[in-house]
């Protein structure tokens, strides 16, 4: 059951609570869809029956996930009650008992059990509302022991929504093999990984308060994202005044270079791939000319100064780099009409996000253009086959760092963990998941004082060059590097796999390094 109301968590409780007693004795998993709710408000509502809570507005594709986790819930719940129907019990005689629950479906699975065969089973709601309350959600949660605590913050609504929640998905199924596996081990003790994620909204005011938020309500120490400059930029102070460390996925150089030390790349650069892929078309592809089209904001501004700088050092002709497109930006032919009407070899979209990259290549082919079309941006395949369909054909971005030929077993498992977070893989999710990794290999390194001292975790990154768990190449180590950049080791060296998309995937072209 769906509820969708502008009314407040107050009266969806009484509409809930008026809902006829016999429909909760067999599974009725119901979604309520409100604009503001407090934790008390949740446990209220968790307590009047319902099961899965998002805060409005919500986009289609988050609502559908959920719905489909529902499904799965509602199958798995029936499938209990099945059981415990076909099986004799001792439950409904239990006068007291201690359970140990580390995630929310083991606490649902637990209610609907209880509830089927105790005398009193409103009391067991209780069991899911103590979960919410206690902070349990998707991802394993701590009940017992050393808790490990790292903020995720990016952008996770809106055209370029894939680059924050594949951030939040790869640190959930990465946080989940590592709890599986006892935690991450820090100085002889274990610790379990707590992932706690804000959508920044792509808006710097939001990634300020969220950072804020992460670091002084929630005490982490430790931040995957911002995805963009700007918010990249905005929480530099934060990060200095809560003595904190964050690993970007901006690619402005003063974000990594001093005075700046409390933030890393996590990710390769447009000015370090440019020259790279630009090389590669000129020695194979022939192009002697390109355009340059970028989104009008720090980042795509900066991606188009390097696609320039780039373009001149190889002896390239620039045909236009001049125009440029709003963000939210829907209708992109006029823009790209005046780009194109010279017919360049190239068209670079240069700091495109995920959504608006069909709709420009659309737009171009539609016009009449049959160049190459290049960005430097990560992009998402089933976007491309969504908006732009065939006309993405050829489309060459820089890739997730992880092919199937280098992948090791753990990198395997970790797709497999991947996909039941996010329903399915994701390209970019290679190169997403060496943030989380880096992050506990540099506290190992530092030890226990690392946990709360950010100064001991900068002084140990210089160190780390342990064994790279995600690719077969063992000469590939895992490591802090950028010096030649940034003047410092602010960069985690990640592989840079260029991808063509081709027919709804990302085929590999080529395997390169920033060193």
């Amino acid at each position: 059951m769906l509820v969708r109301s502008p009314l407040g968590p107050a009266e969806i409780v009484q509409l809930l609570e008026s809902l006829p007693d016999a429909p909760r004795q067999v599974p009725v998993w119901t979604i309520v869809l409100s604009r503001h709710q407090s934790l008390a408000d949740r446990q209220r509502l968790i307590q009047a029956g319902a099961r899965h809570l998002l805060s409005m507005p919500v986009d289609d594709a988050t609502l559908s996930r959920v719905v489909r986790a529902a499904l799965v819930d509602l199958a798995t719940s029936k499938a209990i009650q099945d059981y415990v129907a076909s099986h004799q019990s001792a439950v409904g005689r239990m006068l007291s008992a201690v359970f140990e629950i580390r995630t929310m479906d083991e606490a649902q699975k637990l209610s609907t059990m209880l509830a089927t065969n105790c005398p009193v089973p409103e009391k067991v709601a209780l069991v899911a509302a103590v979960a919410v309350g206690l902070g349990l959600s998707a991802e394993p949660a701590v009940a017992q022991g050393k808790v490990l605590k790292i903020g995720q913050i990016g952008v996770m609504s809106g055209p370029a929504a894939a680059w924050g929640l594949i951030n939040k998905y790869a640190a959930q199924a990465q946080t989940k093999m590592v709890n599986e596996d006892g935690g991450f081990d820090i100085g002889g003790t274990k610790y379990k990984v707590e992932i706690l994620s804000v959508d920044d909204k792509m808006d710097p005011r939001v990634a300020i308060a969220g950072t804020e938020r992460l670091i002084y309500e929630d005490g982490v120490k430790y931040i995957i994202g911002p995805n963009v400059d700007e918010d990249s930029r905005a929480i530099i102070p934060v990060l200095a005044k809560g003595g904190a460390f964050n690993i970007s996925y901006g690619w402005l150089r003063e974000l990594f270079s001093p005075p700046s030390t409390n933030t890393s790349l996590g990710m390769i650069a447009g000015y370090q791939s440019a020259p790279v892929i630009y090389k590669y078309l000129k020695d194979t592809k022939g192009i002697k000319t390109l355009s340059c089209l970028p989104r009008n904001d720090a980042s795509g501004l900066d991606s188009r100064d390097n696609c320039v700088a780039a373009a001149k050092e190889l002896g390239l002709k620039i045909l236009s780099s001049d125009s440029t497109y709003e963000p939210g930006t829907t209708d992109f032919f006029p823009v790209v009409g005046r780009v194109i009407k010279d017919q360049p070899d190239l068209l670079v979209l240069s700091g495109v996000a995920p959504a608006d990259a069909p709709l420009l290549i659309r737009a171009a082919r539609e016009l009449g253009y049959k160049g190459l079309m290049s960005t430097e941006t990560a992009m998402d395949a089933k976007i491309l086959t969504e908006g732009a369909g065939k006309g993405a054909n050829g489309y060459i971005s820089v890739g997730g760092a992880s092919t199937p030929d280098i992948r090791t077993p753990y990198m395997e498992r970790f797709i497999k963990e991947y996909e039941k977070v996010a329903g399915e893989w994701n390209d970019e999710a290679g190169t997403k998941v060496y943030a989380l990794e880096m992050i506990l290999q540099t506290l190992r390194a530092a030890g226990p004082e690392g946990i709360t001292n950010v100064d001991a975790f900068l002084k140990a990154m210089p160190k780390v060059e342990v064994d790279n768990p995600f690719v077969k190449d063992k000469s590939i180590k895992l490591k802090w590097i950028g010096d030649s950049y940034f003047h410092q080791t602010r960069q985690v060296r990640v592989p840079m796999v260029v991808t063509e998309f081709q027919d709804g995937s990302f085929k590999t072209l080529f395997i390169g390094t920033v060193e």
